[in-house]
């Protein structure tokens, strides 16, 4: 693995456990200053899913948790350090309608996506969102529906994803 800026970590770096990861729950790795990447990707479990007007999105299929900060019964995810954190989240409308999820980080909304399905037609559409952000240690995140319909589709259509790209 290549060093770059001083910031960057170095191959010593990353914890000395089969995967690169740390086991423990609190995330860090044995020594002090190292710690643990921080990764996940969710999605829903079931095609449609079906969310409430103005629901927190519960993508309840995590195809990746490192360093275990998504939760899938909530749908929030809590950093589990202090950092600057990027966050990417695509929906798939079904063909009912149209439907806005928004971005949350401790009640403020950072971003939305809109997906426009077409009733009656087999036309549906995807949004996206990618937004970085710095979290302190706690902040939690998650996706909301904000308008118009109560389902999505599920499965690999509908993804939320996160990782920590630095920690402070």
């Amino acid at each position: 693995m290549a060093v770059g800026p001083d910031w960057c970590p170095s191959e010593r770096d990353w914890c000395p456990s089969e995967r690169d990861w740390c086991p423990s729950e609190r995330n860090w790795c044995p020594s002090e200053r190292d710690w643990c990447p921080i990764a996940f990707t969710a999605q829903f479990s079931v095609d449609p899913a079906r969310v409430g007007q103005k629901a927190t999105l519960k993508l309840d299929h995590f195809v990746t948790n490192i360093g275990g900060g998504y939760n899938p019964l909530t749908g929030i995810f809590t950093a589990p350090v202090s950092g600057v954190y990027a966050f990417f989240l695509t929906i798939m409308s079904d063909n009912t309608k149209w439907i806005e999820v928004t971005l949350i980080n401790d009640g403020v909304h950072l971003d939305m996506a809109h997906a426009d399905g077409t009733p009656g037609q087999s036309f549906l559409d995807q949004g996206s969102l990618l937004v970085t952000v710095h979290l302190n240690q706690g902040s939690k995140v998650w996706n909301q529906q904000q308008g118009g319909a109560s389902s999505l589709r599920g499965g690999a259509w509908t993804v939320f994803s996160g990782f920590l790209i630095r920690a402070d």
